[in-house]
């Protein structure tokens, strides 16, 4: 599966880390970086250093010794993939282990918003919670029903 070039990327992931460490030396995925994730080691510097490896990434915080190394590899995985919530978590706890507050609550504030949207509140201002009414009723008296 992680070979199969007609799976979906987020597939082919799921199947070179199930594979990490089991397959044979010379299979190859047809992907520098699944063919990192199927390795028994976890990837270097250089080797995560390359556009869109947020996985390699990922894989390479959690191997990284030092809080500030961790801090700095979830950090380039987060310029490359915004939007993954769980990779930004999981920034945010290195951030702040590595001492670095203001980094750790800055990437924060994208979870934080969202949260409120989430959950079934929206914010909106009286204004608009005015017009709202105002147009109801105003149909209303025309005769106009939804």
């Amino acid at each position: 599966m992680a070979s199969d070039s007609k799976a979906t990327y987020a597939d082919r992931i799921t199947a070179a880390v199930a594979l990490k460490g089991r397959s044979a030396a010379d299979t190859a995925t047809g992907s520098a970086e699944l063919d990192l994730l199927e390795r028994n080691s976890c990837p270097s510097a250089d080797e995560i250093n390359r556009p869109y490896f947020v996985q390699a990434r990922n894989v390479a915080a959690t191997c990284a010794t030092s809080d500030q190394a961790k801090e700095r590899i979830f950090r380039s995985a987060i310029a490359a993939a915004p939007a993954d919530a769980g990779l930004r978590i999981s920034y945010v706890f290195s951030a702040f282990n590595a001492r670095e507050d203001s980094r750790a609550l800055l990437a924060l504030e994208p979870i934080l918003a969202g949260a409120s949207s989430t959950n079934g509140y929206e914010a909106q201002s009286d204004d608009t919670a005015y017009e709202d009414n105002d147009q109801a009723g105003s149909q209303a008296a025309n005769g106009i029903s939804h």
